[in-house]
């Protein structure tokens, strides 16, 4: 299945507001949630956080500045410095987002 790609402009609105169901279908790639964050022995997840990984078709939409979290949990600004290389289809960086339940 290949990812869709929003529009550039629409790169915050996707990754801050979509649902779960809507990340899936940008096949943006769950990386952990913290139930399996805590099971690792890694502690930078809270409860109903999930750690996404960005699909590497999105990198030329990412803005320069953009908060990002490396696949070890270490957060940085995103730079055309950083890799483009993937497994699995997604960069070894995504972003964080808390579902809290209703």
């Amino acid at each position: 299945m290949k990812p869709t790609i929003p529009k550039k402009q629409d790169f915050k609105k996707v990754v801050e507001t979509s649902t779960k169901k809507e990340l899936a279908t940008f096949c943006v790639c769950i990386l952990t949630d913290y139930k399996m964050c805590q099971e690792d022995g890694l502690k930078y997840l809270k409860p109903n956080e999930v750690h996404y990984l960005i699909p590497v078709e999105w990198y030329n939409i990412i803005p320069v500045g953009y908060p990002v979290v490396d696949i070890f949990g270490k957060k940085k600004k995103f730079t055309k410095k950083l890799s483009k290389e993937s497994r699995y289809g997604c960069l070894s960086y995504g972003f964080i987002r808390n579902f809290h339940k209703k």
